[in-house]
């Protein structure tokens, strides 16, 4: 059977037993996903109740606790999903040829880039993300809170997203209809119109970085990057303040503002111009 997973490198040929990738094998990869997070819901809800936040005493030590399960939750539904995905494509005989290391996955000034241009992107669609309802979700705090969004959800979710989906996308599609079509249905699962905002345009940067230098390491660094400044921000109290709030200077703000916007439209074009002049081929090789 061909695994999804291949960490050798590329190459041409494709064994006779392995079948192309067809436009429903996308659809089941997202649809796999959904149904991944309704029975672990299911799960947690008939072993520990409807409403997690119950468990909550007020004490640090009831805080840590909801933390913990909302964290085992999400663990739960991501193996879960990962899991239905490799018995999907086993079945199905195919391989979305996800890759986790390439030359260069842990290059300073690309992992650097990608973050200032997450952040860049962030800063852009942050008067539209203000103006809209946020999602009313407590995640806690503390080291579960971590281990969850700087480990468990960089590594599963670029797994899934970046690895299976553009995997798929791209073999069916163009890669700039899989650099658009991955970050959109990246930004629909994340729920809220202020999150899909701010993951669509994070999923246009770690999207290109894995069709550009065909790296999932690479950009389960960046993702966890991204997540590790949230989970600090909250720590200090300030992840749910808009730049605008703490700079406190109209001046300083819409200079920063323009600064942002310019270095993010260039690196969309410059994205876009790499990526069309890639052949779908050689998509995943290193510059």
């Amino acid at each position: 059977m061909t695994s999804i997973i291949e960490n050798s490198a590329n190459t041409n040929t494709t064994p006779k037993s392995e079948r192309s990738v067809a436009w429903y094998d996308v659809f089941m990869v997202f649809l796999l996903f959904v149904l991944s997070q309704i029975i672990a819901s299911i799960v947690i809800v008939a072993q520990i109740g409807p409403d997690v936040n119950a468990y909550d005493d007020g004490t640090i030590e009831g805080e840590n606790l909801v933390t913990k399960l909302i964290s085992m939750g999400y663990l739960l539904s991501m193996m879960l999903s990962v899991g239905l995905i490799l018995a999907y494509s086993a079945l199905r005989r195919i391989s979305f040829d996800v890759k986790f290391f390439a030359k260069g996955w842990a290059s300073p000034l690309k992992l650097l880039v990608g973050y200032i241009l997450i952040w860049c992107a962030s800063i852009i669609v942050e008067p539209l993300t203000m103006l809209l309802p946020a999602q009313s979700q407590d995640l806690g705090s503390g080291l579960w809170l971590l281990v969850s969004t700087v480990v468990f959800a960089p590594f599963f979710e670029e797994i899934i997203f970046r690895g299976c989906l553009v995997g798929a996308l791209k073999k069916r599609f163009g890669l700039i209809f899989t650099w658009v079509a991955s970050s959109l249905i990246f930004a629909v699962v994340h729920g809220g119109y202020s999150a899909m905002i701010t993951a669509m345009v994070a999923g246009l940067i770690l999207g290109f970085y894995y069709l550009r230098y065909g790296s999932l390491a690479q950009v389960v660094m960046l993702h966890a990057m991204n997540n590790l400044t949230v989970c600090f921000m909250k720590s200090v109290g300030v992840a749910e303040k808009s730049v605008q709030t703490l700079v406190a200077n109209d001046t300083i703000y819409w200079t920063i503002y323009a600064i942002s916007a310019t270095v993010f439209v260039v690196a969309l074009v410059v994205m876009f111009r790499t990526l069309r002049s890639l052949k779908k081929s050689n998509s995943g090789d290193n510059m």
